[in-house]
Protein backbone atom coordinates (compact mmCIF):
# COMPACT_ATOMS: atom_id res chain seq x y z
CA UNK A 1 0.00 0.00 0.00
CA UNK A 2 2.77 2.40 0.96
CA UNK A 3 4.70 1.58 -2.23
CA UNK A 4 1.71 2.24 -4.45
CA UNK A 5 0.98 5.51 -2.62
CA UNK A 6 4.55 6.67 -3.15
CA UNK A 7 4.37 5.68 -6.81
CA UNK A 8 1.24 7.83 -7.19
CA UNK A 9 3.01 10.76 -5.51
CA UNK A 10 5.95 10.39 -7.89
CA UNK A 11 3.60 10.38 -10.89
CA UNK A 12 1.83 13.47 -9.52
CA UNK A 13 5.19 15.18 -9.06
CA UNK A 14 6.19 14.48 -12.67
CA UNK A 15 2.82 15.70 -13.97
CA UNK A 16 2.96 18.80 -11.78
CA UNK A 17 6.42 19.66 -13.10
CA UNK A 18 5.24 19.33 -16.71
CA UNK A 19 2.02 21.30 -16.17
CA UNK A 20 3.86 24.06 -14.31
CA UNK A 21 6.42 24.47 -17.09
CA UNK A 22 3.62 24.63 -19.68
CA UNK A 23 1.66 27.21 -17.67
CA UNK A 24 4.65 29.39 -16.87
CA UNK A 25 6.07 29.28 -20.41
CA UNK A 26 3.09 28.78 -22.77
CA UNK A 27 4.73 30.42 -25.78
CA UNK A 28 2.51 30.51 -28.89
CA UNK A 29 0.98 27.05 -28.38
CA UNK A 30 -2.77 27.47 -27.97
CA UNK A 31 -3.37 24.53 -25.61
CA UNK A 32 -0.60 25.81 -23.35
CA UNK A 33 -2.14 29.29 -23.41
CA UNK A 34 -5.44 27.80 -22.25
CA UNK A 35 -3.72 25.97 -19.41
CA UNK A 36 -2.02 29.22 -18.40
CA UNK A 37 -5.37 30.46 -17.06
CA UNK A 38 -5.45 27.74 -14.37
CA UNK A 39 -2.31 28.63 -12.46
CA UNK A 40 -4.24 29.24 -9.24
CA UNK A 41 -5.56 25.67 -9.34
CA UNK A 42 -2.05 24.31 -9.89
CA UNK A 43 -0.84 26.39 -6.93
CA UNK A 44 -3.53 24.95 -4.65
CA UNK A 45 -2.91 21.41 -5.89
CA UNK A 46 0.85 21.75 -5.39
CA UNK A 47 0.36 22.89 -1.80
CA UNK A 48 -1.94 19.98 -1.00
CA UNK A 49 0.44 17.47 -2.58
CA UNK A 50 3.35 19.09 -0.75
CA UNK A 51 1.66 18.32 2.56
CA UNK A 52 1.01 14.72 1.50
CA UNK A 53 4.59 14.20 0.33
CA UNK A 54 5.95 15.63 3.59
CA UNK A 55 3.76 13.28 5.61
CA UNK A 56 5.09 10.37 3.52
CA UNK A 57 8.65 11.73 3.79
CA UNK A 58 9.04 11.85 0.02
CA UNK A 59 11.79 14.45 -0.32
CA UNK A 60 12.15 14.75 -4.11
CA UNK A 61 8.40 15.06 -4.83
CA UNK A 62 8.14 17.53 -1.92
CA UNK A 63 10.83 19.68 -3.53
CA UNK A 64 9.00 19.59 -6.88
CA UNK A 65 5.67 20.56 -5.29
CA UNK A 66 7.35 23.33 -3.30
CA UNK A 67 9.07 24.78 -6.37
CA UNK A 68 5.81 24.61 -8.31
CA UNK A 69 3.87 26.33 -5.53
CA UNK A 70 6.47 29.09 -5.20
CA UNK A 71 6.57 29.71 -8.95
CA UNK A 72 2.79 29.97 -9.27
CA UNK A 73 2.49 32.04 -6.09
CA UNK A 74 5.01 34.49 -7.55
CA UNK A 75 3.00 34.66 -10.78
CA UNK A 76 -0.49 34.87 -9.26
CA UNK A 77 0.05 36.61 -5.93
CA UNK A 78 0.08 40.24 -7.21
CA UNK A 79 -3.41 39.75 -8.67
CA UNK A 80 -5.00 38.58 -5.43
CA UNK A 81 -4.04 41.54 -3.28
CA UNK A 82 -5.29 45.13 -3.42
CA UNK A 83 -3.46 47.19 -6.01
CA UNK A 84 -1.80 50.28 -4.54
CA UNK A 85 -2.06 52.06 -7.90
CA UNK A 86 -5.85 52.28 -7.73
CA UNK A 87 -5.57 55.44 -5.64
CA UNK A 88 -5.34 57.27 -8.97
CA UNK A 89 -9.02 56.47 -9.59
CA UNK A 90 -10.04 58.48 -6.52
CA UNK A 91 -9.10 61.69 -8.34
CA UNK A 92 -11.84 61.13 -10.92
CA UNK A 93 -15.41 62.38 -10.65
CA UNK A 94 -16.85 59.79 -13.00
CA UNK A 95 -18.14 56.41 -11.86
CA UNK A 96 -18.32 53.70 -14.53
CA UNK A 97 -19.94 50.28 -14.25
CA UNK A 98 -19.34 47.50 -16.78
CA UNK A 99 -21.68 44.51 -16.99
CA UNK A 100 -21.61 41.49 -19.24
CA UNK A 101 -25.28 40.56 -18.88
CA UNK A 102 -24.94 37.24 -20.82
CA UNK A 103 -27.29 37.11 -23.77
CA UNK A 104 -29.04 33.91 -22.55
CA UNK A 105 -29.84 35.53 -19.20
CA UNK A 106 -33.52 36.36 -18.64
CA UNK A 107 -33.23 38.08 -15.25
CA UNK A 108 -33.85 41.48 -16.78
CA UNK A 109 -35.38 43.28 -13.81
CA UNK A 110 -32.91 41.84 -11.28
CA UNK A 111 -29.92 42.95 -13.34
CA UNK A 112 -31.37 46.41 -14.00
CA UNK A 113 -32.08 46.86 -10.29
CA UNK A 114 -28.52 45.82 -9.41
CA UNK A 115 -27.07 48.26 -11.96
CA UNK A 116 -29.20 51.15 -10.69
CA UNK A 117 -28.25 50.42 -7.07
CA UNK A 118 -24.60 51.06 -7.95
CA UNK A 119 -25.43 54.73 -8.58
CA UNK A 120 -23.02 55.03 -11.52
CA UNK A 121 -22.63 57.92 -13.94
CA UNK A 122 -22.10 55.57 -16.87
CA UNK A 123 -23.30 51.99 -17.38
CA UNK A 124 -21.56 49.91 -20.04
CA UNK A 125 -23.25 46.71 -21.20
CA UNK A 126 -22.02 43.75 -23.23
CA UNK A 127 -23.78 40.75 -24.79
CA UNK A 128 -26.59 43.19 -25.54
CA UNK A 129 -29.40 41.40 -27.43
CA UNK A 130 -32.50 43.19 -28.72
CA UNK A 131 -34.45 41.83 -25.72
CA UNK A 132 -31.85 43.19 -23.30
CA UNK A 133 -31.82 46.53 -25.11
CA UNK A 134 -35.61 46.82 -24.76
CA UNK A 135 -35.52 46.16 -21.01
CA UNK A 136 -32.53 48.39 -20.33
CA UNK A 137 -34.10 51.23 -22.31
CA UNK A 138 -37.20 50.99 -20.13
CA UNK A 139 -35.42 50.63 -16.79
CA UNK A 140 -32.49 53.02 -17.20
CA UNK A 141 -34.70 56.04 -17.86
CA UNK A 142 -32.46 58.46 -15.98
CA UNK A 143 -29.56 57.59 -18.31
CA UNK A 144 -30.72 59.85 -21.13
CA UNK A 145 -27.58 59.71 -23.28
CA UNK A 146 -27.15 56.38 -25.04
CA UNK A 147 -25.31 54.47 -27.71
CA UNK A 148 -26.90 51.07 -28.33
CA UNK A 149 -25.66 48.41 -30.75
CA UNK A 150 -27.60 45.20 -30.04
CA UNK A 151 -26.63 41.97 -31.73
CA UNK A 152 -29.42 39.78 -33.14
CA UNK A 153 -27.90 36.35 -32.53
CA UNK A 154 -24.76 35.99 -30.47
CA UNK A 155 -22.85 37.78 -27.76
CA UNK A 156 -21.25 40.89 -29.21
CA UNK A 157 -23.94 43.51 -28.75
CA UNK A 158 -22.70 46.54 -26.85
CA UNK A 159 -24.26 49.57 -25.19
CA UNK A 160 -23.40 52.78 -23.35
CA UNK A 161 -25.86 54.53 -20.99
CA UNK A 162 -24.74 57.86 -19.52
CA UNK A 163 -26.16 60.49 -17.18
CA UNK A 164 -23.74 62.98 -18.72
CA UNK A 165 -23.79 64.15 -22.34
CA UNK A 166 -21.85 62.07 -24.86
CA UNK A 167 -19.76 64.58 -26.80
CA UNK A 168 -18.89 62.05 -29.49
CA UNK A 169 -18.83 58.31 -29.99
CA UNK A 170 -17.18 56.19 -32.66
CA UNK A 171 -18.07 52.58 -33.30
CA UNK A 172 -15.03 50.56 -34.33
CA UNK A 173 -14.93 46.96 -35.44
CA UNK A 174 -11.93 45.16 -33.97
CA UNK A 175 -11.73 41.72 -35.60
CA UNK A 176 -15.36 42.16 -36.70
CA UNK A 177 -16.43 42.84 -33.11
CA UNK A 178 -17.98 46.23 -32.20
CA UNK A 179 -16.09 48.50 -29.83
CA UNK A 180 -16.93 52.00 -28.62
CA UNK A 181 -14.64 55.00 -28.26
CA UNK A 182 -16.69 57.74 -26.61
CA UNK A 183 -16.05 61.08 -24.94
CA UNK A 184 -18.21 61.83 -21.89
CA UNK A 185 -18.75 65.42 -20.79
CA UNK A 186 -17.58 64.77 -17.26
CA UNK A 187 -16.88 67.14 -14.38
CA UNK A 188 -14.63 69.07 -14.48
CA UNK A 189 -13.16 67.72 -17.76
CA UNK A 190 -14.20 65.32 -20.54
CA UNK A 191 -13.27 61.66 -20.14
CA UNK A 192 -12.66 59.20 -22.98
CA UNK A 193 -14.07 55.69 -22.69
CA UNK A 194 -12.72 52.77 -24.69
CA UNK A 195 -15.11 49.84 -24.42
CA UNK A 196 -14.23 46.48 -25.96
CA UNK A 197 -15.30 42.84 -25.85
CA UNK A 198 -12.53 40.59 -27.04
CA UNK A 199 -12.86 37.14 -28.53
CA UNK A 200 -12.79 34.20 -26.09
CA UNK A 201 -9.58 32.19 -26.50
CA UNK A 202 -11.39 28.90 -27.09
CA UNK A 203 -9.71 28.22 -30.44
CA UNK A 204 -6.29 29.20 -31.83
CA UNK A 205 -7.70 31.70 -34.34
CA UNK A 206 -9.82 33.41 -31.68
CA UNK A 207 -6.85 33.65 -29.32
CA UNK A 208 -4.92 35.41 -32.08
CA UNK A 209 -7.89 37.70 -32.72
CA UNK A 210 -8.15 38.51 -29.01
CA UNK A 211 -4.50 39.46 -28.83
CA UNK A 212 -4.89 41.69 -31.90
CA UNK A 213 -7.91 43.36 -30.29
CA UNK A 214 -5.88 44.11 -27.16
CA UNK A 215 -3.09 45.48 -29.34
CA UNK A 216 -5.59 47.67 -31.21
CA UNK A 217 -6.96 48.96 -27.90
CA UNK A 218 -3.46 50.00 -26.82
CA UNK A 219 -2.98 51.83 -30.13
CA UNK A 220 -6.32 53.62 -29.77
CA UNK A 221 -5.47 54.74 -26.26
CA UNK A 222 -2.14 56.26 -27.26
CA UNK A 223 -4.00 58.66 -29.59
CA UNK A 224 -6.51 59.91 -27.00
CA UNK A 225 -6.25 63.49 -25.78
CA UNK A 226 -8.37 63.31 -22.61
CA UNK A 227 -8.05 61.24 -19.45
CA UNK A 228 -9.37 57.81 -20.36
CA UNK A 229 -10.82 54.58 -19.07
CA UNK A 230 -10.54 51.21 -20.79
CA UNK A 231 -13.32 48.81 -19.79
CA UNK A 232 -14.80 45.59 -21.04
CA UNK A 233 -14.77 41.84 -21.01
CA UNK A 234 -11.19 41.24 -22.11
CA UNK A 235 -11.34 37.42 -21.97
CA UNK A 236 -7.82 37.23 -20.56
CA UNK A 237 -6.28 36.37 -17.19
CA UNK A 238 -4.30 39.22 -15.59
CA UNK A 239 -0.97 37.36 -15.70
CA UNK A 240 -1.16 36.63 -19.44
CA UNK A 241 1.55 38.26 -21.55
CA UNK A 242 -1.06 39.85 -23.84
CA UNK A 243 -2.59 41.69 -20.88
CA UNK A 244 0.78 42.73 -19.49
CA UNK A 245 1.68 44.10 -22.94
CA UNK A 246 -1.58 46.08 -23.00
CA UNK A 247 -0.68 47.75 -19.70
CA UNK A 248 2.86 48.58 -20.82
CA UNK A 249 1.99 49.84 -24.30
CA UNK A 250 -1.01 51.92 -23.25
CA UNK A 251 0.35 53.20 -19.92
CA UNK A 252 -2.79 51.84 -18.23
CA UNK A 253 -3.17 51.31 -14.49
CA UNK A 254 -4.82 48.02 -13.56
CA UNK A 255 -7.90 49.04 -11.57
CA UNK A 256 -8.42 45.76 -9.71
CA UNK A 257 -8.83 45.81 -5.94
CA UNK A 258 -7.72 42.33 -4.99
CA UNK A 259 -9.14 38.96 -6.04
CA UNK A 260 -11.68 39.13 -8.86
CA UNK A 261 -12.76 35.58 -9.63
CA UNK A 262 -15.17 35.96 -12.50
CA UNK A 263 -15.50 32.98 -14.82
CA UNK A 264 -17.63 31.10 -14.31
CA UNK A 265 -19.43 32.63 -11.36
CA UNK A 266 -21.45 29.46 -10.68
CA UNK A 267 -21.28 26.90 -9.17
CA UNK A 268 -17.98 28.33 -7.89
CA UNK A 269 -15.44 30.91 -9.09
CA UNK A 270 -12.76 29.46 -11.33
CA UNK A 271 -10.45 31.97 -13.03
CA UNK A 272 -10.01 35.76 -12.80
Amino acid sequence: MMKSTRAVINICAALTAMVSLVQLFPGEIHLFQLLEAFQLQTLIGSLLLLVVSLVLKQKIPACIFLLSALAHAYECDPYYWPNGNVDASKKANLTVVHANVWHHNRQYKEVCKALLNLDADVILVQELSYEWADHLNQELIEFEHRVIIPHPECCYGIGLYSRWPILNCDTLYLENTPALVATIDGIPDPVDLVYIHTRPPAFPDETTERDRQLQSAAEIITNLKNPWILAGDLNVVPWAESFKSLLVESGAIDSRRGAKLTFPAKPFPLIP
